[in-house]
């Protein structure tokens, strides 16, 4: 293998381990988010907002609950599955799982359109919980948009097929 093509695939290693890390750190703060809320549910306590003073008047809606599953629990199995695909991608290096991944963040971003949706135009009032979740699942999204354009390149260069 010539130092060039070395090079390119020490680059190609450290992008996946940048975007393993990237989808890692967001998918823990939001399972921390939605961990919080979630827990707030079932202890059946009031979330108390800083900023936008509808949290208990969102968490507490017709829409919080969905087949009586809280959205704060499904959000947090969303994000715990985004966390441990980054996981399994460190401890295998196998690159399907950051695809699955970069995949699966649409499905929060639907998600998180819904709800900032409801919240505006429904129910009238903001969750800064829900709204920071939102933004959370956007850069996901993003960072998962990112992920397989760099993806497809890389595949492309080396005449790799997908996973």
């Amino acid at each position: 293998m010539k130092d060039s093509e070395k090079k390119s695939w020490r680059q190609l290693l450290r992008t996946h381990k940048f975007y393993a890390a990237l989808f890692l750190a967001l998918g823990l703060l939001g399972f921390v988010d939605a961990g919080f809320l979630t827990a707030k549910h079932y202890l059946n306590s009031p979330i108390e907002c800083g900023l936008t003073k509808g949290c208990e008047t969102v968490t507490t809606s017709g829409f919080a609950q969905i087949l009586g599953v809280p959205v704060a629990l499904l959000g947090a199995i969303y994000y715990l599955a985004i966390v441990i695909l980054a996981v399994l991608y460190i401890d295998t290096s196998r690159n399907k799982f950051l695809f699955w991944a970069s995949w699966l963040t649409a499905v929060g971003l639907v998600a998180s359109a819904w709800f900032v949706y409801l919240q505006a135009f429904v129910i009238g009032a903001y969750c800064e919980f829900c709204l920071f979740s939102a933004a959370n699942a956007t850069m996901l999204f993003v960072a998962g948009l990112f992920y397989r354009a760099f993806f497809k390149r890389e595949m492309q260069q080396f005449n790799i097929n997908s996973p």
